[in-house]
């Protein structure tokens, strides 16, 4: 199962000012989202794990991800922070993005993703 804090399916979201730790899932350690819309800002995203991106992943969704910290997460593959699969970030500014743990790949790992270059960002 996807998102050991939040799991977002086919919906509208925005969130601001979260602090999601200590989730555990088969994707998505913190966050799992599949097929939504929406905006993620101001937010922490840390010491969560999983099997493929520990600390989010977005699958064909459209995201703004704007000044969250994304640290000490743990994968087994995908990004130990971020996994973007097959998805488009419009704004990816001012995220800190560092100190995750993956056996195979980075930080954060864009997978066919649009619009993902990472501004003004630490660890990108």
């Amino acid at each position: 199962a996807g998102g050991g804090g939040i799991s977002c399916w086919f919906s509208d979201m925005t969130m601001s000012g979260l602090d999601v730790f200590d989730g555990a899932a088969d994707q998505g350690g913190g966050l799992h989202m599949y097929t939504c819309t929406g905006s993620i800002s101001e937010s922490a995203i840390h010491d969560n794990e999983a099997m493929t991106a520990g600390g989010m992943q977005s699958r064909d969704a459209t995201l703004d991800l704007l000044n969250n910290s994304i640290t000490s997460n743990y994968a087994e593959w995908g990004g130990g922070g971020y996994y973007c699969w097959d998805s488009t970030v419009t704004n990816f500014e001012t995220n800190d993005i560092s100190g995750n743990t993956v056996y195979d790949c980075d930080d954060y790992v864009m997978y066919n993703c649009e619009d993902a270059a990472c501004r003004n960002c630490n660890g990108c």
